[in-house]
């Protein structure tokens, strides 16, 4: 019974090691100018972490919940989005020089959350085009847009781009 745990756990760390290789590798793939967005990782010294948001992928709950586990008073803040109000509290990686985030990178915890990408794409055009109303012309848009990305063959770079955004430098 205990040789059959230990095979089960080997092949779970396998797996995992496997996995963070396949992340790297379409990562890089998709980062075709070699550029990571410091402007989307939160650090903090005090906690040892790192964390690299997704939009869309539960990133308002988790900028809240990490403003709250700073202790300060955040009653100032009504969007975690609204960077003027959250970068008063939280610390960013583009605020630390190259030798710092790369020390940071070796020591720290990192963690992101991800979102099935078809999921997080419906969201967002949901989200964007119903519930919010300054974004009224966004569909429109959209149309015409994919509709002029068809005619190039562009589509499929242009959605990559919305689905794997920590990999590259668009939002």
């Amino acid at each position: 019974m205990h040789h059959a745990h230990i095979n089960e756990t080997e092949t779970r760390l396998q797996q995992a090691k496997q996995d963070q290789q396949h992340i790297k590798n379409v990562c890089s793939r998709l980062n075709e100018n070699n550029q990571i967005e410091w402007g989307r990782f939160f650090v903090s010294d005090q906690r040892k972490y790192m964390y690299c948001f997704i939009p869309k992928a539960a990133c308002s709950s988790w900028k809240l919940t990490l403003l709250r586990l700073t202790g300060k008073n955040i009653s100032f803040i009504t969007n975690v989005h609204n960077g003027a109000h959250t970068d008063k509290v939280l610390k960013r990686a583009v605020h630390y020089n190259a030798t710092e985030r790369e020390s940071h990178l070796k020591k720290y915890f990192k963690f992101m959350f991800v979102r099935e990408p078809l999921e997080r794409l419906v969201s967002a055009y949901l989200d964007k085009c119903f519930r919010d109303r300054s974004h009224n012309w966004l569909p429109r848009a959209i149309k015409r847009y994919f509709r002029s990305a068809n005619d190039t063959g562009e589509t499929s770079k242009h959605c990559r781009c919305i689905i794997a955004p920590c990999c590259g430098t668009t939002q």
